[in-house]
């Protein structure tokens, strides 16, 4: 008998300590950061490097132009253009 209630014991516990862990965490790790005005951040240079054969190369490079940021710069680098990937 006492081992059972050792058992459920230890059950509440275990459920107490992560109930307080989640409820802590969502009052004080999940906060939102300030609100950042576009024009505030600083501008950023994006490089895609282009070497050797990729089979995803269309949607790699669509996913690539299509970056949402306010202000970038896209730059892409050839290792070769002998290369089988060089006639993109």
């Amino acid at each position: 008998m006492a081992t059972k209630f050792a058992g459920f014991a230890g059950f509440l516990l275990s459920w107490f300590i992560h109930t307080v862990a989640l409820i802590y965490g969502k009052l004080k790790l999940h906060k939102n950061g300030p609100a950042v005005c576009p024009e505030d951040l600083q501008g950023v240079s994006i490089i895609k490097p282009l070497v050797g054969v990729d089979s995803h190369l269309y949607y790699n490079l669509e996913t690539f132009f299509k970056i949402t940021y306010p202000k970038h710069v896209h730059s892409s680098a050839f290792e070769s253009f002998a290369e089988n990937g060089g006639g993109v």
